[in-house]
This record gives C-alpha cells, structure tokens and sequence, in this order.
C-alpha cells in the first residue's frame, strides 16, 4: 500500500539507493494531518498494527487534552488499553516504559517531546511500533528518529526508529500554547545553521552527506518561514516542516542535518543552566548568534538576505520567540561559555565553532552584538 506523504518528495515504505552511497528505508507508513485526526486512531491501528493491547504513553496534561478520548476510542473498538505518565525523559523512565511494554502489543505516544522520545525509544528496544500522536508543535521529534537525553551530565543523541504512523489533530494542535508553536519555529529555523555546519563537515572533514536529506531540512525552512509570513494561520504547513526535518535524520542515519554549532549551544544550556528554557527556543537563540559567526568565518554562508542573522532574529520575534537570552533567564557568563565550550560536548562533530573557536573576550562580544 503506497500513502502520500503531502510535501515530501518521496513515498513511504519507499526504498531506494541514493546518489550518496547509503540505500534508504523511509519506514513510516502513515501520515494523518487534519480535524478529528484524532476520531481514526482505531481505523489506523487495524490498518497497520497487530494485536489488541496498547499502552499509551503520556504525561498528566497530554492525558486530558486527548489521551481519555483515545483510550475510550480503543475501548470502544475491543483494544486492552492502559497507560503510563512521563515526566521527563530519562534512562530510568525508558527503561520502566520498555519493560511494561513487553505485556502490549505496540503503543502510542501521545504529547510533546517527553512522552514522544521515551516511547520511541522504549518501543524500539522492543522491536515494536507505536504511533505518534503530538499534541504540539514544539520541535521535530515527532518523525524522527532521533532521541536525546540526559545520562551522566552528558547529553545524547541516541539513533533509534520513526514511528508507524503520524497522526496529528489540527484542532488539537492549533490549541497548543503559543511558545510551544514559537519553540518548534525556533527548532526548524536553527537549522539554517546546522545545514551550513553540515556543509563545513562534508568539505573540511570529507564527511558523509546526503543531498536529498539536506533538500527535506531545506524545504521545511522555506515552509516555515512561510507559516510566519502568513501569521502563522497554516498549521498544517508547519507540521508538514516538522515531519520533513524529522524524516532528514531518518535519511541521514543522524541528527547531523538537523543538528549543528546552535545546537551544542543549546546543549551546553540544558547541562549548565539552573532552569534551561525550551528546545527550540534556545536553539533559536543560538542559530542567531552562529549565524552571524558563520557570515563572519565562512565564505560558502548564505548568500541571499533572509537567511542572515538579523533576518532569522526578526523571524523569530514576528512569531513570539524570544531573541535575547534575558527573556529565558539564562546567565550572561553560562550563555558565553556555552559560546566557548560548546563544540568540545561533541568533538565528532564539526560546526564553525570547531573551524575558529571562541576566546572569553570574542565569545562576549558576539553574544552582545547578537542575544544580549
């Protein structure tokens, strides 16, 4: 059964032998984007699922906003169904979701990014499917492959697998509080960044690149910047993006399409910060300061004006994320050590801040000219 996939250029369950070496596998088979997506989870499940036992996994706000209404839909249609509450995602709850799984047959992750990633992860070292059911639009986990987390103050991005199936309720998820909406921008418009961190790589490093990945992450920057130039009014052109970047990495076998010097910015938050503010939006603020370091040490940056630092900072104000580190609380000496120390959380992998690293003095002026 072949299902299209709106904007991407390729078919799911589709396999083919790319020009860049890799044979490719996209293994989501569904994707749902429209009013009461919600009412055919149970029509979904029988199309590409086996058994009756389900274990949802949420957290206590994504319970009430559409996990009650997808249990008594299971119920309603014969399915054994239970549920876990996720608070954070860590080893210790993945390691609990994953071994409560083995009495179920597959599972559906249903919220943001927490019940979304402990799923993924919980699933695939059952080697079983789960649905993706996100409740908002907060970044692009919800189709990738990708999970990161927190072990032994490091921060990791582990490869695990997509999920069957995407289902997504737009009036559910045109509900979700409006910096969440703002974060996921945040998370799709840093990877102007990493696109060209990924470049460095492949010409300094002769590192692996896959041009259809890097086209995926491309197309869902211009459909976003699309979404904010018409006031964020097409929901599902967004989604669209999130699921383009999230299938980028599913190409990629990595994050690296998604993931670069704003990235590790970010990354450097979450392990220093005593209350990091969200993903996109501190991706967000690293893409704008990277930005303007990579117009400044890289000859091959973007040449055209809207991808450049003050663009991206305007983008991102148009749409209500933040543009200064003042307004996410974050220390002026933790922001330019992120700046400094960032590149050394993964020394594998090379942005323009392993090109030309950042003394203090430097670090604090580009924070200045930029997010202060």
């Amino acid at each position: 059964m072949v299902v299209l996939i709106m904007t991407l250029k390729f078919k799911p369950l589709d396999k083919w032998n790319c020009e860049c070496g890799k044979e490719h596998k996209i293994s989501i088979a569904k994707v749902l984007i429209k009013k009461d997506a919600i009412e055919e989870i149970p029509k979904i499940i029988k199309e590409f699922l086996n058994g009756k036992k389900c274990l949802l996994v949420e957290d206590e706000n994504t319970k009430k906003i559409a996990g009650d209404r997808i249990e008594k839909l299971l119920k309603e249609n014969n399915y054994i169904v239970d549920y876990v509450l996720i608070n954070k995602s860590s080893i210790e709850n993945i390691k609990n979701v994953a071994n409560l799984l083995k009495n179920y047959d597959f599972s559906i992750a249903i919220g943001g990014g927490t019940p979304i990633d402990v799923a993924k992860m919980a699933t695939y070292m059952n080697n079983m499917e789960f649905i993706s059911f996100p409740t908002a639009p907060s970044h692009d986990g919800i189709a990738s492959p990708i999970v990161s987390l927190i072990e032994e103050n490091k921060k990791k991005s582990l490869v695990t697998h997509t999920p069957i199936a995407i289902v997504v309720d737009e009036k559910i998820i045109s509900n979700a509080p409006k910096r969440m909406i703002a974060s996921g921008v945040g998370d799709i418009l840093s990877k102007i960044v990493s696109l060209k961190d990924w470049e460095l790589g492949k010409n300094e490093k002769n590192e692996y690149y896959c041009k259809k990945a890097a086209e995926l992450v491309f197309s869902a920057i211009e459909d976003t910047i699309e979404f904010i130039e018409n006031n964020g009014k097409n929901i599902k052109l967004f989604i669209e993006a999130l699921i383009n970047s999230g299938v980028s990495m599913l190409i990629a076998g990595s994050s690296r399409p998604c993931s670069g010097s704003e990235h590790l910015f970010s990354h450097y938050l979450d392990l220093n910060s005593p209350k990091p503010a969200m993903h996109g939006e501190q991706c967000g603020l690293g893409a704008i300061a990277m930005a303007k370091y990579h117009e400044e040490n890289n000859l091959d940056w973007w040449k055209e004006k809207k991808y450049n630092w003050q663009n991206i900072k305007k983008l991102l104000n148009s749409i209500g994320a933040p543009i200064s580190i003042k307004q996410i609380n974050i220390e002026e000496e933790i922001a330019i050590n992120a700046l400094i120390y960032a590149p050394d959380l993964r020394p594998d992998r090379y942005t323009i801040l392993h090109k030309k690293k950042l003394n203090y003095d430097n670090a604090k002026k580009l924070l200045y000219q930029t997010i202060m």
